[in-house]
């Protein structure tokens, strides 16, 4: 289903991307967050539902968010069957018509003029194309960079929300690995020769209180090989381009990361 495609061409135009999967009972306070996320700026939201099937009404989100007059447009795209957070971040990226897309997790919350934020930073740093705004559960580090080194020495260091600019180089996420972030966007911005940087500004509230996360208990044991195929396959990358020190980190974390995989079995 499809609600009044944005055709927004300005340099400055941003889509809202929310993958949503079994997190019906946390769209009131999503939706209320997204009305309160610009008191200037004008953007549009584009939801993917990942085959929840957990009777979310869309229909009542939808109208709720274009009485919104900051709200363009809302579009929903369906996949036909569970496909994971990568790909479906990569689903809203392509269909959106936008020049900044911004990633959002369907269990968290944009902080009041979060959107109005965003723009004004983006348009004091009009050369980046990968930009990551944190969360409460940010360090406070600051790296910017001409090449995927600032990517690198941001890994791990908390939560952040991933905008990245609209480019012809490919896709921002490697959808089958199904959540590894990092992985995809090592490869976008090695094809895109794109530049990285993160902002220490907060515009998201992270929550912690949804059972489904990919990032706890048995759903974070279940894509476990994943994760660990992700850190293989950026060390790879990363040392074809020459980045040795990091290659070889990326490598230990998915020795370990077997490692716990093989420890954790045992529990499941």
């Amino acid at each position: 289903m499809e609600k009044n495609k944005n055709n927004n061409t300005q340099i400055f135009s941003y889509s809202v991307v929310i993958p949503v999967y079994k997190t019906s009972v946390f769209m009131d306070r999503l939706t209320d967050s997204i009305i309160y996320a610009s008191n200037k700026i004008i953007f549009d939201v584009i939801f993917v539902d990942d085959g929840s099937n957990d009777n979310l009404d869309w229909k009542k989100y939808i109208n709720k968010l274009q009485q919104c007059n900051k709200i363009s447009t809302v579009s929903l795209i369906k996949n036909i069957k569970n496909r994971g957070v990568t790909f479906s971040r990569n689903r809203g990226y392509l269909f959106s018509n936008s020049n900044y897309i911004i990633f959002m997790d369907s269990d968290d919350l944009f902080l009041p003029n979060a959107i109005d934020n965003i723009d004004n930073t983006l348009r004091q740093n009009r050369n980046v194309d990968v930009a990551l705004f944190s969360t409460q559960y940010s360090f406070n580090l600051q790296f910017e960079s001409k090449d995927i080194s600032g990517l690198l020495k941001d890994y791990n260091k908390g939560e952040r929300t991933v905008i990245v600019k609209k480019l012809k180089h490919g896709l921002p996420f490697s959808g089958f690995l199904r959540g590894h972030e990092t992985y995809g966007l090592l490869k976008f911005l090695s094809k895109s020769k794109g530049i990285f940087k993160t902002f220490n500004l907060i515009v998201r509230d992270y929550k912690k209180d949804n059972i489904n996360s990919l990032s706890q208990g048995e759903n974070l044991y279940k894509r476990q090989k994943l994760i660990i195929l992700g850190h293989f396959k950026s060390s790879k990358l990363l040392f074809l381009k020459h980045f040795y020190f990091f290659s070889i980190l990326f490598f230990l974390r998915g020795i370990i990361s077997h490692l716990t995989y093989i420890l954790t079995n045992k529990k499941y």
